[in-house]
């Protein structure tokens, strides 16, 4: 005999919300700062080339786990979803073949 699941859907609702609220604080993170007064400092140099290629690769990078987070909240969203759907329609069908009123 296998377990039966239980799943708390208002906590993963929840954490997809703070899901989501990470991935637009990632978004937000201003990389450039990082970099901005050693490229202006050094204009035309290899050394802002460098510091212009690692800040463009820190950007996509971010992007990619920005991108990544909100789609485990979106997944979560639809899992919750799911089996709040899946639980209510077998209530019902319970309900139903019982005779019970909703």
């Amino acid at each position: 005999m296998s377990d039966v699941m239980k799943a708390d859907l208002d906590a993963i609702r929840a954490l997809a919300g703070k899901q989501h609220t990470s991935a637009t604080t990632i978004r937000g993170l201003d990389v450039g700062k990082a970099f901005r007064a050693t490229i202006s400092g050094l204009a035309g140099s290899d050394v802002a080339a460098v510091c212009a290629r690692a800040e463009a690769s820190v950007e996509s990078a971010l992007a990619e786990v920005a991108a990544r987070v909100d789609a485990l909240a979106a997944a979560n969203r639809a899992a919750a979803d799911t089996v709040g759907l899946a639980d209510d329609t077998y209530a019902a069908g319970i309900r139903a073949t019982l005779n019970m009123e909703p």
